[in-house]
């Protein structure tokens, strides 16, 4: 099979492949990626089949090493992307607060009201004084 004999790699996946996926399928628990990295798995051995060392192991063992070492590093993989995205998350959630869109609203309103104030006669800027005071002279009180 080192040479890329594809009838010989027919027939190893035929006789490993319950076992490889086993392996995977207990690491993993998924089903859509215990098939993704058995798939892995032959890819890789068929690429790497120069590299098996007979005096190593049988060629059960090395595969079932390279589908073990591929489901844990799926595990790894998709622990990193879980943390990334909780961390993001958090990051989004609890931004510090910024005061400096409040301090502009408050300044734009407090010129529209400048100019709104600046627009009126003298007796409607005197209006809710003189409101005021009367109210005030009322209930005993004096301004």
């Amino acid at each position: 099979m080192a040479q890329g004999e594809v009838e010989a790699f027919e027939e190893l996946y035929a006789r490993t492949v319950t076992r490889v996926y086993g392996v995977i399928r207990r690491v993993l628990l998924d089903r859509a990626l215990s098939e993704d990295a058995a798939q892995d798995v032959y890819v890789q051995v068929w690429f790497n089949a120069y590299k098996y060392n007979p005096d190593a192991g049988s060629p059960m063992t090395w595969l079932l090493m390279i589908a073990h070492r591929r489901a844990v590093d799926r595990v790894r993989s998709e622990q990193r992307f879980i943390g990334r995205n909780l961390k993001y998350e958090m990051l989004s959630r609890f931004h510090e607060y910024d005061p400096v869109p409040a301090l502009v609203d408050r300044l734009a309103a407090a010129e529209a009201i400048g100019r709104c104030l600046g627009s009126l006669t003298t007796l409607q800027y005197e209006s809710p004084c003189l409101l005021r005071r009367t109210h005030l002279y009322r209930r005993g009180c004096r301004a």
